[in-house]
């Protein structure tokens, strides 16, 4: 969940685009995050997003909204929800893999958010995109 202040920046890829989530005053921006996406087989997808800024590539804000939010002050504030951090990545009995999904390995929640925020067990420095989200990208 996002409660956003109005400044521009926050972009979702859809339909093979980087497209602005425009600010409506008392909403929130509800992602659906890549464990729940793995526990729906893919029937809830995660949404790829990214906070653009004015040298960002293939975005499809205004330059100039982008250059005015890196000058202004904002606030974002994020609520994440994660289950128990033992509860297993794979439901029990899951059948909802996809045609062509790769095999994915059982792991604990914990050790999932650990590896998808690039923990030192996973080589990475920061949050990347997994295989399959680069391969929508590429669509």
């Amino acid at each position: 969940l996002l409660s956003t202040d109005g400044v521009s920046g926050l972009e979702a890829y859809h339909n093979g685009h980087w497209l602005p989530v425009p600010h409506v005053e008392g909403s929130l921006v509800v992602n659906v995050g890549s464990l729940m996406s793995r526990w729906t087989g893919g029937k809830l997808t995660a949404t790829l997003h990214r906070v653009a800024g004015p040298t960002s590539e293939g975005s499809h804000s205004s330059e100039g909204e982008l250059a005015e939010a890196v000058r202004r002050p904002r606030t974002s504030i994020a609520f994440f929800a994660d289950p128990n951090k033992d509860v297993s990545t794979n439901l029990q009995g899951d059948k909802s893999k996809r045609s062509g999904e790769e095999e994915e390995k059982e792991m604990s929640v914990a050790d999932y958010i650990r590896w998808r925020t690039g923990g030192s067990d996973a080589g990475r420095i920061s949050v990347a995109f997994t295989k399959e989200e680069e391969k929508r990208m590429e669509k």
